[in-house]
Order: C-alpha cells, then sequence, then structure tokens
C-alpha cells in the first residue's frame, strides 16, 4: 500500500461519465442519478473501465492490484476483465499502477469513476482520448 499512499498524496484527475464536474450548488440530482448509474449500470461500468485499461495496455504496461500490496503485471486480458468486474460488483476497489508506476488509477469501490493521480501529460492525452470512446470523460476536480 506505499505505492498507493505516496502517489494519492499527488495531484489528481477524474474519468466521470459526466464531462465535467458537477458545481456543489447545482440544482441538479447528481447524487441520486450516480447512485442509479452505479446500481442499474455496475457491469457495463466493469466493461468500460476494462476496455478502456486493456487500450492503454497496449501502449504501456499496467499493474492491477485489488488491495494495493499484492500486484499482477499485463494480467491476460481475461483475468483483467474478470478482477475489474468482481471489484465493480461488489463495489470493492482495485488499483492500478501505469507509467512506470508514475501514475495510479483507483476505483474506490462506491463510486462511477476512476481517479487518476499523478499522471504523464502523455498519459492524461491517452485517457483523455480513450476514454470518451466507453462513454467518460476525463477532468480536473
Amino acid at each position: 500500500m506505499d505505492r498507493v499512499e505516496q502517489l494519492i498524496e499527488k495531484p489528481c484527475w477524474v474519468m466521470n461519465f459526466l464531462p465535467k464536474q458537477v458545481p456543489a450548488q447545482s440544482g441538479g440530482q447528481y447524487f441520486t442519478i450516480e447512485h442509479y448509474f452505479r446500481t442499474h449500470y455496475r457491469e457495463q461500468i466493469a466493461n468500460a473501465f476494462f476496455i478502456i485499461l486493456l487500450k492503454v495496455n497496449c501502449y504501456e504496461d499496467i499493474s492491477f492490484s485489488i488491495d494495493g500490496d499484492s500486484w499482477i503485471d499485463n494480467p491476460r486480458p481475461e483475468e483483467l476483465r474478470e478482477k475489474i468486474t468482481a471489484c465493480v460488483l461488489a463495489e470493492d476497489p482495485f488499483y492500478v499502477l501505469l507509467d512506470n508506476r508514475e501514475t495510479l488509477l483507483m476505483y474506490e469501490g462506491d463510486d462511477a469513476n476512476l481517479v487518476i493521480y499523478n499522471p504523464s501529460e502523455r498519459l492524461l492525452n491517452l485517457l483523455s482520448a480513450l476514454a470518451p470512446s466507453e462513454g467518460f470523460y476525463v477532468w480536473k476536480p
């Protein structure tokens, strides 16, 4: 968990189903709708995260963990899909290290987004290009 703890202190971005952050005083129903997405679209969210990470893995190595301590380097696609789906369906966290372990993607389990800590400009551009193909957007909170 040491590497995770170090990286969550760094600047972060969000990969979310909305194209920008919802203002705190908005008149909408953000939390109700996010809960609806998490409840009724969990499998689609898991699949979107999987496809984005699978595409990222075409460009660079990834390391995957469900506990932040034990890491699987470049998991087979079937294994990555199985683990992401299991975590999202159970609302359990997962962690992905990218960019020579300098960037952390974290799924917290009770959200419909990934948090991206310490991305390089190159990686941020890649994630920003890949996310919309799966209905997600990357932005800075």
